[in-house]
């Protein structure tokens, strides 16, 4: 599932954490990425977890830092992704991306 391209408004905007609300049913999860650019069309810039590669997720739906690699960009965007049992299924219910422009 993909958020909308958000514009912070400024191209020095400083990310600081990816939290959510989620509600989760057994054998359920759900895990996150981002990714952020200079411009509103973002198709060609890899979303990263938390070491700033494509090969981790956001996990802790309490708060993790944003790796740097996202840092001072104007445009950014989640991904997250549900893992479900096809009986349950998890529920998100907020996402928050804390900055300052």
């Amino acid at each position: 599932m993909f958020s909308n391209v958000f514009d912070t408004g400024s191209s020095s905007t400083y990310y600081y954490s990816l939290n959510w609300s989620e509600t989760l049913n057994e054998n359920t999860d759900i895990v996150f990425q981002v990714r952020s650019g200079t411009s509103s069309n973002l198709s060609s810039v890899a979303f990263v977890g938390p070491d700033g590669t494509n090969s981790t997720f956001f996990t802790n739906y309490n708060g993790e830092y944003l790796p740097q690699i996202i840092q001072n960009k104007r445009y950014v965007q989640y991904k997250a992704i549900l893992t479900s049992d096809r009986i349950f299924t998890p529920i998100l219910e907020s996402v928050r991306i804390n900055y300052e422009p």
